[in-house]
């Protein structure tokens, strides 16, 4: 590599990518440039609005219980901050950060939360929301008309490119 590093995830690999921040920040490294979090699993709760008005779109109540099965071994672990960054007491010393959400994606609330949480604590952000967007979108680059796929794609390299020039 030429120095730069970025973590970059989305959904489950958004969670993923901001755990490893976290934990980067405070064991000391490796440093990180960026975060760039697409529609990240992190600060779920089963009564926020885009679960209820979302559920069933691509992500079912039943697959976000099924999900949270599997992730958590019990109640104690859901907040533990290394599971769900959302339960960090301070989030000052992470990488600066883009957090990209959909606005017909059942986890858009958790990750709009952990955007503005992120900005409490000081960290450089950009919160970003594809309103007429479905959880997912940015990976369905074959679909022919789905340009928003490509849009978002050109946004996480727009911030990396700009994060590893600011390094």
């Amino acid at each position: 590599g030429d120095g730069h590093l970025a973590v970059v995830g989305d959904s489950a690999g958004g969670n993923l990518a901001a755990v490893c921040s976290l934990a980067a920040a405070e064991r000391d490294g490796p440093g990180l440039d960026y975060q760039y979090l697409l529609y990240p699993g992190v600060g779920i709760e089963p009564g926020q609005e885009s679960v209820r008005e979302h559920a069933g779109t691509v992500l079912a109540e039943d697959d976000l219980e099924w999900f949270q099965e599997c992730y958590y071994r019990n109640w104690v672990h859901e907040r533990n901050p290394y599971a769900d960054p959302t339960n960090a007491a301070d989030l000052s010393g992470v990488a600066p950060a883009t957090v990209l959400t959909a606005g017909h994606d059942p986890l858009r609330d958790g990750g709009r939360r952990y955007a503005d949480q992120l900005e409490a604590d000081g960290v450089p952000t950009r919160y970003v929301e594809y309103e007429d967007m479905i959880h997912g979108f940015a990976s369905m680059l074959a679909a022919p008309d789905l340009e928003r796929a490509h849009d978002a794609v050109d946004d996480v390299a727009a911030d990396l490119r700009a994060a590893f020039e600011d390094a």
